[in-house]
């Protein structure tokens, strides 16, 4: 529900700005290119495309709410790879 108000604001803004350091080093892009972008680098070290769409998504979000420990991460992408051996989270028991 949140992820979804935060895309709302995010398909009303369109811009994405990454201010991590100083004002000469800010980069200014728009929110369907942060994405794109996010997630190829995150199919590059190894996520699947379900997972790297939408962890691009979030990190987006957040940015555009004024959390920068998302995109920031993307200057190492190797931060953000599986652990190896790592698999994709299963439901064991669904409760009511």
């Amino acid at each position: 529900m949140l992820l979804r108000h935060a895309m709302r604001a995010v398909s009303r803004t369109r811009v994405c700005t990454v201010r991590h350091l100083s004002a000469a080093d800010t980069v200014t892009v728009s929110v369907h290119e942060a994405q794109s972008t996010t997630a190829q680098a995150l199919r590059m070290i190894g996520w699947d495309d379900e997972a790297a769409d939408v962890q691009a998504e979030i990190m987006t979000a957040a940015e555009l709410c004024g959390n920068n420990q998302g995109l920031v991460k993307m200057f190492n992408p190797s931060l953000m790879a599986p652990q190896p051996g790592a698999g994709k989270p299963v439901v064991e028991r669904e409760t009511a």
